[in-house]
């Protein structure tokens, strides 16, 4: 069996199930806090710097693509990954912590993930929409494999000893990436641009108008929810919190692959039309019915959708894009991944802030679902067989 086409696809996994790492940071936030003898709000920056540099690192990916191959650039950001790791774990300290995991090792994860999107979408006896189903799964994999061994190496050789030792892996990861990526001789994506406005706008700025407006908006509706999943389930007398975002995470796994499984079939514009509406359905469904079992099932139709939202949109927009274009469109679109990520949580708080329950919150991400719905409505109509 000839294992050279699947190469470039396993590539990509290697590379988002050790990049996913960003989704175990949530262990290691209280052993740092007590090492570093820190408040949490100061060690809770290196996160919040870690995305800000993740959405840049996917803004960026295709321009770095005029100074390294994909399979180079691959090992680069494996390296640089791991320096601010290792950087973060030797000197232990917030400022180290916050330039090393914040900006290094967030930077690369986002330019890395936009690697494993191009390996995907390179042709291989898989589907497309399969590939980048698992694809971006594996990032969401990293929800489920990255706490647990965070959790273990903590009790043996500490936090900074954890994040040494996440720098060995990445490396290694990385190295066996470049390894697949250079044997396959995946090309690498285009990465000329046509001036600030084409290169922003491209020639579709309606198309490209409409995915990021939707995707802002259905990225503020799911993280107000998902990033108050523990919260919400807090204020409807849970018997055990962790348990919503648990729920939220093997959804959003789930739903990506089933996703990817229904592009097949059906076009990514009247996917994330219902992807859209279902999260409004369901939120406004949680508003009328509060309770446990609801919220559970709610979180369970957000994680998904919010799934389904990650492996439909690369999709869609490869609808309208040659797939060579991918990585410099899907890029400038993810901007509105960060900027959801920045307001969904944010506002979700100061509106329970200010009326001390969560129930406007729902409400309100449900009109933002809707909305996003009607958005993606207005994308042009995809020809049969894109």
């Amino acid at each position: 069996m000839n294992l050279k086409p699947y190469s470039p696809l396993t590539a990509g996994v290697i590379i988002n199930l050790s990049m996913g790492l960003l989704y175990g940071w949530s262990v290691l936030l209280a052993p740092l806090e007590v090492s570093l003898d820190s408040d949490r709000a100061s060690v809770s920056l290196a996160y919040s710097l870690a995305t800000i540099f993740f959405t840049i690192g996917m803004f960026v990916m295709y321009k770095l693509l005029n100074w390294l191959s994909l399979d180079k650039l691959a090992l680069a950001m494996g390296a640089l990954g791991a320096t601010g790791l290792a950087l973060a774990g030797l000197e232990e300290s917030i400022f180290t912590l916050i330039i090393g995991f914040g900006a290094g090792y967030g930077f690369a994860a986002g330019v890395s993930y936009f690697i494993a999107i191009s390996a995907a979408s390179h042709p291989s006896p898989i589907p497309i929409t399969i590939a980048m189903s698992i694809n971006v799964s594996a990032f969401a994999v990293g929800g489920v494999l990255w706490p647990p061994i965070f959790e273990a190496l903590i009790r043996t050789i500490g936090p900074h000893g954890t994040l040494i030792t996440a720098a060995i892996i990445l490396l290694t990861a990385s190295f066996i990436a470049f390894l697949l990526l250079n044997y396959s001789k995946v090309k690498s994506p285009d990465s000329k641009g046509d001036g600030l406005f084409r290169d922003i706008l491209t020639n579709k700025p309606r198309v490209v108008i409409a995915l990021f407006v939707g995707m802002t908006l259905l990225a503020i509706t799911s993280l107000m929810v998902i990033g108050h999943a523990s919260g919400m389930a807090a204020e409807l007398n849970a018997s055990n919190i962790v348990l919503a975002p648990m729920i939220t995470n093997f959804a959003y796994i789930a739903g990506a692959l089933l996703v990817g499984q229904i592009c097949r079939v059906i076009n990514g514009r009247l996917v994330l039309i219902g992807i859209s509406f279902l999260t409004g359905l369901v939120l406004i469904i949680l508003w009328l019915f509060p309770n446990i079992d609801v919220l559970y099932l709610a979180l369970a139709v957000i994680g998904a959708c919010w799934g389904g939202c990650a492996a439909s949109y690369p999709v869609t927009v490869s609808s309208f894009y040659s797939l060579s274009d991918l990585p410099r469109v899907y890029g400038r679109i993810c901007i509105a991944f960060g900027v959801g990520g920045l307001i969904g949580p944010l506002a979700a708080g100061a509106l329970f802030d200010n009326y001390n329950s969560y129930s406007t919150v729902t409400i309100i991400a449900a009109g933002l679902g809707f909305l996003a719905a009607i958005t993606h409505l207005s994308l042009p109509k995809i020809k049969v067989g894109k």
